[in-house]
């Protein structure tokens, strides 16, 4: 996952991998805003993977990503 920006918005991306790499998934917008914004990070639960992010329009979220 990684955070662009558009001069207007700013994007969480993400791509995924199911063979360690081999091959990957198109590139998938998770969550946008125009205010100012944090850095993305990834946690797990050991089952799911989430987008852990904060904006200060949507303030904090945990987006599972699938």
């Amino acid at each position: 996952a990684w955070k662009t920006f558009d001069g207007v918005k700013t994007r969480i991306e993400a791509i995924r991998s199911d063979d360690h790499g081999l091959h990957w998934s198109a590139v998938k917008a998770i969550a946008e805003t125009e205010s100012q914004s944090q850095h993305p990070a990834l946690i797990s639960d050991g089952k799911r993977i989430y987008l852990s992010w904060s904006s200060l329009d949507n303030g904090y979220c945990l987006v599972a990503i699938e």
